[in-house]
């Protein structure tokens, strides 16, 4: 028993000494398969960390997020600049056909260069037009020209927003022992069991750590108040 409990300690594994020996045995074999993948893990964490940096993230607040979040965040940080390069070829391909600066010009000028277009010359280039950004310059209604030069001036000009994961809950766990426990008030949004980091909501999804916080009186985990 006095070897399992200097071994859980070795691991990491908060008050060894209340646990029973199978309860010890249980939690050293998760500790141990938790180091066996932590090597990968902390590389594919950093290399996800060293492209949300890129992406303009701040390396402090998202270098104790779990590697889904992280996986989320630049994702979606991605998608978002694909949609403004995206829009930024659309805004250039009609600076070109119609010989005005898009992204400068009001939508009263960029309306009125398409209706000064050569009439021979419009059918060609509203073909090209539609087929690049969606929509037919020389046949639309004005109305809905201006409202969609409008939502292309708007792709274009959207800034990107950081996304931060949100991983609190305030869902319950039930026990083994049938009493419900929920994570204290000042638990952090992130933190480590067993040599792992995972947030809130993710603990929450995880039965058998959940029962090794609560049956080794982790602080972050107390009882629901009836």
């Amino acid at each position: 028993m006095e070897a399992l409990i200097k071994k859980a300690k070795e691991l990491g594994i908060e008050n060894a000494e209340t646990l029973t020996e199978p309860q010890l045995k249980k939690a050293i074999s998760k500790a141990e398969t938790a180091l066996k993948t932590a090597e990968n893990q902390k590389s594919e964490h950093e290399d996800l960390l060293k492209r949300a940096v890129e992406l303009g993230f701040d390396k402090e607040l998202f270098a104790e997020f779990s590697i889904e979040n992280l996986k989320t965040a630049i994702s979606e940080a991605e998608a978002e600049n694909e949609a403004k390069e995206l829009s930024a070829g659309k805004a250039a391909l009609i600076s070109e056909l119609l010989g005005v600066d898009f992204n400068t010009s009001t939508l009263e000028e960029v309306r009125t260069a398409a209706e000064n277009v050569v009439i021979e010359n419009a059918k060609t280039r509203s073909e090209v037009l539609k087929k690049h950004i969606g929509f037919d310059l020389f046949e639309i209604e004005p109305e809905a020209l201006d409202t969609a030069l409008t939502q292309l001036k708007a792709v274009e000009a959207s800034p990107v927003v950081e996304k931060v994961p949100e991983g609190k809950t305030s869902k319950h766990f039930k026990a083994g022992n049938g009493i419900k426990y929920v994570f204290d008030e000042e638990a952090p949004e992130a933190f480590r069991f067993a040599d792992v980091v995972k947030t809130q909501k993710e603990w929450m999804e995880d039965t058998e750590s959940m029962e090794l916080m609560i049956q080794g009186g982790v602080s972050y985990v107390k009882p629901l108040k009836k």
